[in-house]
């Protein structure tokens, strides 16, 4: 019975160890740092108006295939 008390303990600490590092190799490979905020200071409050937004241009011969 210890054993199997044993080998569940662990698998559990192997299981968290494994799955810790995993969850940091991918915030690395994605260029994230994990546990550190970057906040940016702006002078004014962000409003709809200072967003610039991409036009979409849709051509009108390829809508009419899709109809």
């Amino acid at each position: 019975m210890s054993i199997l008390i044993g080998i569940g303990i662990v698998t559990t600490v192997t299981t968290f160890y494994l799955g810790r590092k995993g969850w940091q190799a991918f915030h690395k490979a994605v260029g994230i740092s994990p546990g550190v905020l970057t906040y940016q200071d702006y002078d004014a409050p962000l409003s709809l108006a200072t967003l610039r937004l991409q036009q979409l241009t849709l051509n009108k011969q390829h809508l009419k295939k899709l109809a």
